[in-house]
């Protein structure tokens, strides 16, 4: 009856509903590198006690952005 829409390249407006591991890790795999840091850098601020986590998987995306 319909047909199916490709949402694989909808950009998501980053709402803080939506900021989740997951979503920095879909980025992360689809090389969107700055979305994902900035959605890290956003979760630290949120959760204090992961803050050396985050910053970790930070800096695991500055350099694979290097490459």
């Amino acid at each position: 009856e319909g047909t199916a829409e490709d949402l694989s390249e909808v950009e998501i407006e980053d709402d803080e509903d939506m900021i989740s591991e997951d979503l920095a890790e879909i980025y992360k795999k689809q090389g969107l590198y700055c979305e994902a840091i900035a959605i890290y850098r956003k979760l630290s601020l949120l959760n204090s006690e992961k803050s050396i986590y985050f910053a970790e998987l930070i800096a695991q995306i500055e350099e694979k952005k290097k490459k």
